[in-house]
């Protein structure tokens, strides 16, 4: 397992803001999906050090634009970066995501709105970086499409502790906010810029936003995530070749890292990387993240280029 020192003001990376990709991140494009509209961000660097591009999913009804700066930050490492904002997904068929396995129709909107996307863009392969529940139905996707997903990583992922409550659950977010008021008095983070700022007014208004402008397929999201066991998707997609690296904050009260080293293990995923941060740490203090992401996309792109030599 891999680690990173408490942040003390010394030893945190600074973080630059790449204005020309800053101005793509600011022009998204918008697809109309039923009673939906989608943003999808495309976000390409001069130059890639990787043909694969990248999808960001981002958390449970995370503010447009809190992310910013991870997304902006990966892609400046020279990654075509993928995003969409759509808090609830888009509208699906009755049928789809019917098989042998069985999905929470809440997490079948978002997949089906990445489907969508990817389909829109014309893009046949990328690499997954999710974020918190996005791991749930990025992983859906992987599963419906291994075809069209190389390797993921998976940032304080839901469904990967044991049995969850809705109570817990509930309590476990509002500490989180707690918890980052709390940092900002006693462990200040790097100033960032960025268009919304992380427990800023603007981020907490546009989470409430997401929340209550469908309360009811937000109730349906919550008890998602209470329910979610990822553990056989990670094996299935494991056992096909699938490269998989978890990114884990040793203060997140939501997912605790406790809970999560008991039922995680190599079957699952082939990197465990341990953070100093809280929940939503990747957002408060996000080129410590940025650089164990692209370490953790060029590790895990490594193994790929191993498993393709082995079978020439």
């Amino acid at each position: 397992m891999e680690s990173m020192e408490k942040p003390t003001g010394k030893n945190q990376p600074e973080y630059v803001r790449n204005e020309v990709l800053a101005k793509q991140f600011a022009q998204p494009e918008r697809y109309e999906y039923g009673s939906t509209t989608v943003e999808a961000f495309d976000i390409r660097p001069e130059k890639l050090k990787d043909d694969v591009p990248v999808f960001f999913g981002t958390g449970w009804s995370a503010s447009r634009g809190v992310y910013e700066a991870s997304i902006l930050g990966i892609a400046d490492r020279g990654r075509r970066l993928l995003s969409l904002f759509a808090p609830h997904g888009i509208d699906i068929d009755p049928d789809f995501g019917k098989g042998d396995k069985t999905y929470a129709a809440a997490e079948l909107r978002k997949a089906a709105a990445l489907l969508k996307t990817l389909e829109e863009k014309g893009v046949e392969q990328l690499d997954i970086v999710a974020h918190s529940e996005s791991a749930i139905w990025t992983l859906i996707v992987a599963t419906m499409h291994p075809e069209k997903i190389r390797n993921l990583v998976l940032i304080d992922p839901a469904g990967l502790i044991d049995e969850e409550t809705t109570p817990r659950l509930a309590t476990s977010f509002a500490l989180d906010i707690v918890q980052g008021a709390l940092n900002k008095e006693k462990l200040p983070r790097p100033e960032v810029e960025r268009s919304v700022k992380p427990g800023s007014p603007a981020d907490l208004f546009g989470a409430l936003r997401n929340i209550a402008g469908d309360p009811m397929k937000s109730l349906k999201e919550v008890l998602a995530l209470r329910d979610a066991d990822i553990r056989f998707l990670l094996e299935d997609l494991k056992a096909q070749g699938k490269h998989i690296s978890i990114v884990q904050g040793a203060r997140d009260v939501i997912f605790p890292m406790e809970r999560m080293q008991r039922v995680v293990n190599t079957e699952q995923v082939d990197g465990f990387y341990s953070v100093y941060g809280a929940h939503n740490e990747i957002n408060s203090n996000p080129e410590a993240y940025i650089h164990v992401i692209d370490h953790a996309l060029d590790a895990l792109a490594k193994l790929s280029e191993r498993d393709k030599t082995a079978k020439e």
